[in-house]
Formats: structure tokens, C-alpha cells, sequence
């Protein structure tokens, strides 16, 4: 006896078999569109009740071999895990979406290697654009090129590279980091450590670059033993809860800390609190991005408003980056699919300071600073 469980599956010649109809018939009449008003109601009828008495379930990729179009749009994203960029592709699916596509998601895990493999992936399925959400991770494009020089339109959200021939949406992350930098300058802070990430991610380096400046240019430059860089490719709650104390093993007589994004300015504080450290009263703390916890659309959701004291930190325009991702590469898909040239420049997104109650100006004067006991 066959085992249903693994049972063949109904295709349409089973079910034109029990209608008593052609292949072509069911075939119209199941995929809608103009072709099924040439058949009468009943016959409709009879070979919807067949397909779902039989449990036939139509293959959507079969069924894009047989068109030019097929209306997906690819996206592979350097980790879907990670809140920014669930928050940046929760924004341009909505706008996808409007325009009449679906993604199909392929996840590189935060492993650069995988970007090949992913693309196969998505190009399999005979997408007809593809956005890249690589942020600042270090990741060969060259098979990004391969994929945009094959007429398959690209669209990069990550660092800017002058060399990439596909348009590319990026964050002005230096800017963003002298916003912070000017605002602690402006509170009174002189030594300011930074908790980093990791070396070969350009958003860190961007970052950790605007603010050396601006204290370079104030006469009170950041030193090297300030700058802790992460050991693992993370940016995660633990990586501020371990760098932090490392950090002030290092620099005791720092009075602010800025970390390379909220989970990271987070996991500080929490140490920060178990060592003894009052914030803001004794270590002002602030973050990067101003991020999402569900969904993007409501300002309730933001990370920072729920911990406390609430930080302070730069809010990156997520949102408004992923409907601009969606809105490029669909205007790219409509241009190839007329056989129009369409170019565009790349975008460059700002960021907006958010002060809340993690940042304050410092009790006592740098290098003279108290060490808390540790806990």
C-alpha cells in the first residue's frame, strides 16, 4: 500500500483527466486572465471542484517559464536577523508590493562567501531585479557586476564604491558622527571613548572617522587607546557589555562613550550599571541608528525610548532608504522591460541627532575621573 503521505502529486493532466477536458483548458481556466472567459461558467466551475477535491496546487515557478515576465523582484541581504535591515526591507517591500511584484529573500547569514551563491539562488527563480542590503560589510561585488552586466537591474544598499557600475543608496556615516561628536563637544565632554565594531566594516570606520574629527579639530583628539574595535564580526548587546570595561581599563579618565549602534550602546550601560557607573552622572552613552523593534511604521517602536535612561543617538532615515531602494529598482525593472537606458546617481541619506537622557554634561573633568568598583 502507497503511503499517502508520499503520494504523487496531482498536476493539471489529472485533473483535465477527471473534467473530461484538455490540459490547455484547465491549464487557462486556473491561471485566470483573458484566456478563461472563453469557457462557460459550469465547465469553470467543474475544474476548480476537480483541482481542489485532488489537492492540485499550481507551481509558480513552472509557471513563470512559460512567461517574459514573472513579476519577482530578488533580494539577498547580508543578515535578515539584524533590525536595520529588517527594517530597511520591511519598507521597500511595502513599496514593491504596491507596484505589483513579490520578493523572493535569499539570506547570507552575515558570510560574505555566500553572496554567489545566493545570487544563483535568486536568478533561478528568473527575478527581474535584484537589491542588495550589504550595509558596511566587507563583500566581494563582483558578482553583483556579473548579475547587473547580464541586464538583470541592481540596487545596492551598503557603502559606496565609485567603481560600481549598479546605483548604490548609502548613509553619510561620517557626517552622522560628527553630529554626535559636536554634541558632546557642546556638553563639555574633552575625552570621548568609542566602542567601534570591528575593522573591515565601512560603516565603522566611517563612524569612528567623523568623530576623531571633530574632537581633532576642537585640540583634544581622540587617542588610539580610546578606540576599542570589537574581536568578533558583531555589533551585538554583548559586544558593548564586554568593550566597555575594556575600554575603561584602557582610558579611565574617559566621561562619554559612543558606540557604533544602539545593541552596542545597550550592552555598555548595562556593565556600565554593574560597575557602578551612574549614566549619564558619571559616562554619558550614546548610540547609532535609532532603531526598530517590529514594525517600522510606528515611532513607538524605537529601540532607545525603552531602556533607561532613554539614549541618545543618531537616527538613521531606515525607512526611507528601503521605499527609495524599492522605488529605484523598480523603476529600473519597468526601463529594462521597455528596452529604455536608465541611469541613476547614487543617494546619499543623512542623519538626525536625537538627544534624549543617556548624554548629559560631565560631573567631574576628564582624566580626573573616579573609577566605580566593579561588579
Amino acid at each position: 500500500m502507497t503511503d499517502p503521505g508520499f503520494a504523487k502529486k496531482p498536476t493539471l493532466k489529472d485533473v483535465a483527466r477527471v473534467v473530461g477536458v484538455s490540459v490547455n483548458t484547465v491549464s487557462a481556466i486556473l491561471n485566470g486572465g483573458a484566456k478563461a472567459d472563453r469557457y462557460s461558467e459550469s465547465t469553470c466551475e467543474r475544474v476548480r471542484l476537480a483541482a481542489c477535491e485532488l489537492g492540485y496546487m499550481p507551481n509558480p515557478l513552472a509557471r513563470t517559464l512559460k512567461r517574459s515576465r514573472t513579476r519577482l523582484l530578488g533580494v539577498v541581504v547580508i543578515s535578515q536577523q539584524d533590525s536595520y535591515y529588517a527594517s530597511v526591507l520591511q519598507a521597500a517591500e511595502e513599496v514593491v508590493l504596491d507596484a505589483g511584484y513579490e520578493f523572493v529573500l535569499a539570506d547570507m547569514s552575515e558570510d560574505a562567501e555566500r553572496l554567489p551563491q545566493c545570487l544563483n539562488l535568486l536568478t533561478a527563480w528568473r527575478v527581474e531585479g535584484i537589491l542588495a542590503v550589504l550595509g558596511g560589510h566587507n563583500v566581494d561585488r563582483a558578482p553583483l557586476t556579473q548579475v547587473w552586466d547580464a541586464r538583470t537591474p541592481v540596487v545596492l544598499v551598503g557603502a559606496h564604491r565609485p567603481e560600481d557600475p549598479f546605483p548604490c543608496l548609502y548613509l553619510d556615516n561620517t557626517g552622522a558622527a560628527r553630529q554626535i561628536g559636536r554634541h558632546l563637544a557642546d556638553l563639555g565632554h574633552q575625552r570621548v571613548g568609542i566602542l567601534g565594531g570591528y575593522e573591515s566594516n565601512a560603516h565603522s570606520m566611517e563612524r569612528i572617522e567623523g568623530l576623531r574629527s571633530v574632537f581633532q579639530e576642537l585640540g583634544t583628539p581622540i587617542p588610539d587607546s580610546c578606540v576599542v574595535l570589537h574581536r568578533e564580526r558583531n555589533y551585538e548587546l554583548a559586544a558593548g557589555y564586554q568593550d566597555v570595561e575594556l575600554l575603561l581599563e584602557r582610558a579611565p579618565g574617559v566621561t562619554a562613550v559612543v558606540c557604533v549602534n544602539d545593541a552596542t550602546a545597550i550592552g555598555a550601560m548595562t556593565r556600565l550599571h554593574e560597575m557602578g557607573y551612574s549614566v549619564p552622572r558619571d559616562m554619558s552613552v550614546s548610540g547609532f541608528d535609532d532603531l526598530f523593534l517590529g514594525n517600522a511604521s510606528k515611532p513607538e517602536n524605537r529601540l532607545g525610548l525603552h531602556v533607561r535612561p532613554s539614549l541618545t543617538t543618531l537616527r538613521m532615515p531606515v525607512t526611507g532608504i528601503g521605499r527609495h531602494a524599492g522605488e529605484a529598482l523598480t523603476k529600473l525593472v519597468h526601463a529594462t522591460a521597455d528596452g529604455v537606458d536608465c541611469e541613476l546617481p547614487p543617494a546619499e541619506f543623512g542623519a538626525e541627532l536625537v538627544v534624549r537622557d543617556s548624554t548629559a554634561p560631565p560631573r567631574i573633568r576628564a582624566g580626573c575621573a573616579r573609577v566605580p568598583r566593579k561588579g
